[in-house]
């Protein structure tokens, strides 16, 4: 994929707008937009863009998005790790929400039959 459609999806895939990026390159969006649409701006600005978006130079020049909308880019191997942790923390929260949940729903009920059996 060319370059400046690597930039287009990934800023699409963050939910930046031109504006934004412009912003954060210092230029105006007429000219951001010229950039996005030029592999060789886009290369002069990789290391400014691949900071903005939060990936490597290496990984924005190569960024896909999946049929599935899951991004298929190259990280390194701290983030990659890091990535994994927060997925393993996201679980045990999601575990422990779903518990929690469940506790609700049975003092609800038992609040609810207390409260009928009283009335």
């Amino acid at each position: 994929m060319a370059l400046a459609n690597c930039v287009k999806r990934c800023r699409l895939d963050k939910g930046y707008s031109q504006e934004y990026m412009a912003d954060s390159l210092c230029m105006s969006q007429p000219t951001y937009s010229r950039v996005e649409h030029n592999d060789r701006e886009c290369e002069k600005k990789i290391d400014q863009l691949a900071a903005i978006f939060g990936i490597s130079a290496d990984a924005l020049r190569t960024y896909t998005v999946n049929i599935d909308g899951s991004q298929d880019i190259l990280i390194d191997s701290r983030l990659q790790q890091e990535l994994m942790q927060h997925r393993a923390i996201i679980a045990v929260k999601d575990e422990e929400i779903s518990f929690l949940r469940r506790q609700l729903d049975q003092l609800q009920s038992f609040l609810k039959t207390t409260l009928r059996g009283r009335g």
